[in-house]
């Protein structure tokens, strides 16, 4: 499914991006924080869902709190959002069925728990006996059934009944995630063809970072199944190094593989990593778009290096001038019917209107929503 994305204005012309053509579908948007950011990553997600297309976020810092998406594009996450506030009630998800594959087969038991077991095991740093009693647990729950009737609490009454120091200490270090239950059976994950946001900022950056990459690793699992093949889904995550990151993290998976299971990502950041040993760091400039905003002071001549692959003295005095809402793009675009591949300054600059005139919120919810998956 091909998304035509409007990025902004070049010369006053206006410049899109076709996913369809580009060599993979992930888009990195980076600048410092005030840059006009956050304006254009809501921009893209609104062409997205337009579209038919459908997004996954996480509302971590607030950024898209209802008072905090633009006016012009107000109208449209109004519309289109769907909001999952996992605080008060968790997060519908068959966590512990197996997904069935396109040739009938279904996973493994084994592959389910170990993939549970290493993602909560890598988001909370358990030693080698807090994660040989974390599987122990997860595996009891699968046998027994216990998901369907208690959710993720079931966890912690395994772990209780193990009834030694490693599941005690490791009952601590769960708490938020089984007590306020936060994944649970029934229902779906996410809604297809709308705004899906996981509204996660009363936990704290840790629960935050936890629950996250559940979801992201659930979400490839699927993925492997070829279950976003066809339509394809958009993951938005903003200050994406803020989340787990080595090299058989969620996001590192995606950025690698993403394109040919319909995974595509939107990842926001204020700054990319020279020299860092996360994967996701050293593979996001493989994104077949670059967004880059203006930089900090001390991060210019490492930008500019980045858009062209020298630290061209031009590329530095331009990212030094850059407005709020101007940023230079690397990658293909259409302008006027014509193919363009390379750097080009686009602005994306909006016009302001004052607060008394930005509408209110329609309070009436939303609707259900059922997906077959």
């Amino acid at each position: 499914m091909g998304i035509e994305i409007e990025l902004g204005k070049y010369k006053g012309r206006t410049v899109t991006t076709d996913s369809k053509q580009l060599e993979n579908r992930h888009i990195a948007v980076i600048g410092a924080s005030g840059s006009g950011k956050s304006v254009e990553c809501q921009r893209i997600i609104s062409n997205i869902v337009q579209q038919g297309g459908t997004v996954l976020t996480f509302d971590i810092h607030g950024t898209l709190a209802d008072d905090q998406i633009f006016w012009k594009f107000r109208p449209t996450f109004e519309e289109y959002e769907y909001e999952i506030d996992v605080r008060r009630n968790g997060i519908p998800c068959n966590l512990f069925t197996p997904v069935a594959y396109p040739d009938g087969t279904e996973e493994e038991e084994v592959d389910l728990i170990g993939s549970l077991t290493d993602v909560i095991s890598d988001a909370i740093h358990l030693g080698s006996a807090h994660k040989v009693e974390l599987r122990k647990a997860l595996e009891y729950v699968y046998e027994a059934g216990d998901y369907e009737k208690a959710g993720i609490a079931a966890v912690d009454e395994a772990l209780k009944s193990a009834r030694n120091k490693a599941a005690m200490e490791l009952r601590e270090k769960l708490y938020f995630l089984t007590a306020y239950n936060i994944f649970r059976p029934g229902g779906e994950l996410f809604c297809p063809g709308k705004i899906n946001i996981f509204r996660l900022s009363r936990f704290s950056l840790r629960t935050q970072c936890i629950i996250s990459e559940i979801i992201l690793t659930y979400l490839w699992r699927l993925a492997n199944a070829e279950q976003f093949k066809t339509k394809g889904i958009f993951v938005f995550v903003d200050e994406f190094q803020n989340f787990p990151s080595g090299k058989d993290s969620a996001l590192a998976q995606m950025l690698s593989e993403g394109r040919k299971l319909g995974v595509n990502l939107i990842l926001s950041s204020q700054m990319i990593l020279q020299g860092s040993t996360s994967a996701v760091q050293q593979r996001i400039t493989q994104s077949a778009l670059m967004l880059y905003f203006k930089p900090a002071a001390n991060r210019v001549n490492l930008t500019s290096k980045m858009i062209e692959g020298t630290s061209d003295s031009d590329w530095g005095r331009l990212l030094r001038t850059l407005g709020v809402g101007e940023f230079i793009a690397v990658g293909s675009f259409m302008i006027d019917g014509k193919c363009k591949k390379g750097a080009l300054k686009i602005s994306a600059v909006e016009e302001k209107i004052p607060s008394e005139q930005i509408k209110e919120k329609d309070n009436s919810g939303n609707r259900g929503c059922v997906l077959n998956i």
